[in-house]
């Protein structure tokens, strides 16, 4: 292994920022035992239970084993491989994604990344919260303080580094081999295992491809991530023998209890199911490792994610880990605190159809392609090739749901009637598509040092872009309901849809502002700005207000006060759109010459 990039990792923090711009030097590499008890303390989840109590409640016991064996069969394969390679750069998951994305743009995936990680470790802490509260009545915290001790205790580990999930793992590993027992012997004494074998499922039941799919989607987020681990294996056999285990001992094994108690009982819920089998307490003892194993995980690649945006800025080398662990952690304490998590759901959705794609493109690269392209600020070859991956994906996908539900699922017909569009995003559609116009003019521009052209670019963006939104203004309040008729709107989606559309109307022109500035942003370098924006935006206002306003809103008799978190939010976005704008024009436009015309 080459010196240059472990003096280089030492260089930027080390072990403080987790070598996370860089190889994790031979003397920081651990033994067989501590990567395989880390692996499969990130398998083990609650999550997991839930699945196999999904899928074995839908199919037979046969069935079920099968989806479960060959499920896994294929997540393993895909640790193993991307493992390996974590295994042998010694480098994490987004430092990877350099070499087929780009060195800038793989700052994507990072924000995707972080968010999918924040988004989970909310749905697990409001999920944990209130099972405490359903096992014991008197607990004395509501569910959102509850959940937000939780996530705190989940992040102590995180913020020590792998050694602290090191420590957590050997809690958890031996939690879940516990339940697993204790789960089989209920069985076996309470219902017998004939019950199980001999179990027939009823309606909805699940195809064996519909259930191996469920068991490789439950997880492949995990694969995506399993070099943050291994990059701290000695050698890639390591990660060979340890991966499978992790899987079968982590996700298979678990997801089958899950399924035999589900099976046993008749009931899905796997919570109940155990309850039913006298384990309700064990259940809740185990869980709390369990679901510590993987959140702190979760928490851990987040933060190195989040350490990919800095590279080539001020920054690099310099944000300690346990600072962005902590920032990772808040966040998913304020989202399931709140109880934003169900607004979350197209976020979660927009995620399993962009992230599939990154295994297979990172071992393309290491096994087939082997062209790095880590030292380019934009790989446009895989960027395009992660969009045509994504859409060939979908398109298989949507071709085969409506095929099988056509000819195989007559209780199901298929109609475009009701379909309703968001105008709301169909107008900054058209904003964003006019402003991407702007991004290569600006950045043209800049390498040619002509500040008048920038600016005089950058003006006539933001003018076009709040035109075409003032238009969208004017229309909703002048038509909303003939817009809403057009999609066969009834009389309470009228009375619920016009308020709705004349108060989100008034975000639209700061709206249009903000996309201009941020393709400016975009086009000098800067897009860490626009990304602040957008998450903060998001994330930060927009969730929060709306659930203040909509509880206010109920309390007082009026739904329609939830609308203007929309207003309200990008009033925010704005203020912070406009000073990140004021920096970037006085460090880097104003120093810039005059230029001509």
């Amino acid at each position: 292994m080459s010196k240059e990039p472990e003096k280089k990792a030492a260089e930027q923090g080390g072990s403080e920022i987790e070598y996370a711009f860089g190889r994790v030097p031979a003397d920081k590499r651990k033994t067989f035992s501590t990567i395989l008890v880390i692996l499969v303390g990130y398998c083990i989840s609650l999550s997991n239970f839930v699945t196999g109590a999904t899928v074995g409640s839908k199919m037979s016991f046969s069935g079920t084993v099968w989806s479960i064996v060959v499920g896994n069969a294929i997540l393993a394969l895909v640790a193993v491989m991307v493992g390996i390679i974590g295994a042998k750069s010694g480098k994490t998951t987004l430092v990877l994604a350099r070499n087929f994305l780009g060195k800038r743009s793989s700052a994507i995936m990072s924000v995707l990344i972080a968010l999918s990680a924040v988004n989970w470790i909310a749905v697990n802490a409001d999920t944990f919260a209130n099972m405490i509260l359903t096992n014991f009545k008197w607990w004395p915290l509501p569910v959102w303080l509850t959940a937000i001790i939780v996530v705190a205790i989940w992040a102590q580990s995180a913020i020590r580094g792998v050694k602290g999930l090191e420590i957590v793992s050997w809690l958890g590993a031996p939690a879940a081999v516990i339940l697993a027992i204790a789960s089989f012997i209920a069985i076996g004494t309470k219902t017998g295992f004939g019950t199980v074998i001999h179990y027939v499922p009823g309606e909805g039941q699940l195809t064996f491809a519909a259930g191996s799919t469920s068991i490789v989607g439950a997880w492949i987020f995990g694969c995506i991530v399993t070099p943050d681990v291994t990059r701290y294996a000695k050698n890639g056999k390591h990660v060979s023998l340890a991966a499978p285990i992790a899987v079968y001992v982590g996700l298979a094994m678990i997801e089958l209890v899950g399924a035999m108690t589900a099976q046993a009982t008749g009931n899905s819920s796997f919570v109940a199911a155990t309850a039913a089998l006298g384990l309700g307490i064990l259940v809740f003892v185990c869980a709390i490792f369990c679901v510590w194993t993987t959140q702190d995980n979760n928490i851990y690649s987040a933060s190195l994610s989040l350490q990919n945006i800095f590279v080539d800025t001020k920054l690099e080398g310099k944000v300690k880990h346990a600072w962005l662990a902590i920032i990772v952690a808040a966040l998913a304490a304020i989202f399931a605190a709140v109880g934003a998590v169900k607004y979350l759901l197209p976020i979660v959705k927009a995620l399993s159809v962009l992230l599939p794609p990154i295994p297979a493109m990172m071992i393309a690269e290491q096994w087939c392609v082997k062209n790095s392209k880590e030292n380019q600020n934009i790989n446009w070859v895989g960027i395009v090739s992660w969009i045509i991956a994504t859409v060939i994906g979908q398109l298989c996908g949507c071709t085969l749901a409506i095929w099988f539900n056509h000819k195989k699922n007559t209780d199901i017909t298929l109609s475009v009637k009701g379909f309703r569009p968001d105008f709301r995003l169909i107008g900054e559609i058209y904003a964003i598509g006019l402003n991407n116009g702007v991004v290569p003019i600006v950045a043209y521009n800049y390498g040619a040092q002509n500040r008048r052209r920038m600016v005089e670019t950058i003006k006539r963006g933001a003018l076009y872009a709040s035109c075409i939104m003032v238009l969208g203004t004017v229309l909703f309040w002048i038509i909303p309901g003939p817009l809403l008729k057009i999609f066969d709107a009834s009389d309470t989606l009228l009375s619920v849809g016009i308020p709705a559309l004349r108060i989100i109307s008034l975000s639209f022109c700061m709206a249009g502002a903000c996309i201009a500035l941020g393709s400016s942003f975009q086009a000098l370098g800067k897009s860490v700005y626009s990304m602040i924006t957008s998450i903060v935006r998001q994330l930060v206002f927009l969730i929060p207000i709306a659930y203040v306003l909509a509880r206010y809103g109920a309390s007082v008799g009026n739904s329609d006060l939830v609308w203007w978190s929309y207003p309200i939010a990008e009033v925010f976005s704005l203020t912070l759109t406009l000073c990140f704008f004021r920096h970037v024009y006085k460090t880097t436009i104003a120093p810039l010459p005059e230029g001509r015309e």
